[in-house]
């Protein structure tokens, strides 16, 4: 069972209430600052993997199998969970599937 974090039950709950009001534009918003959270290398190096800004948006804000269902910008909190999503996103980029 995924143990979820705070923040991404409040984002959950926060959706579940824009996508029946309409809100789309400030749930990604919303996402997209707290994807700027991450170090800037991990945000241009998502870039060049996943090629557009919406997809590393969604990326870096969503749980992530490969990462034992953790979200890549809460791991970027620190070095190792930062050196982790870098080397994700390398494997992704090479065909990888973890």
């Amino acid at each position: 069972m995924r143990n979820r974090s705070a923040k991404q039950e409040a984002l959950g709950a926060i959706e579940s209430l824009a996508e029946s009001c309409g809100w789309a534009q400030i749930i990604y918003s919303l996402r997209r600052e707290w994807a700027l959270k991450v170090p800037p290398e991990v945000f241009s190096r998502a870039v060049e993997v996943l090629e557009k800004e919406e997809r590393v948006v969604s990326w870096l804000t969503s749980e992530r199998r490969a990462l034992n269902w953790k979200v890549p910008s809460d791991l970027c909190s620190t070095p190792q969970g930062t050196q982790e999503v870098l080397v994700l996103l390398g494997k992704i980029e090479n065909g990888v599937y973890t």
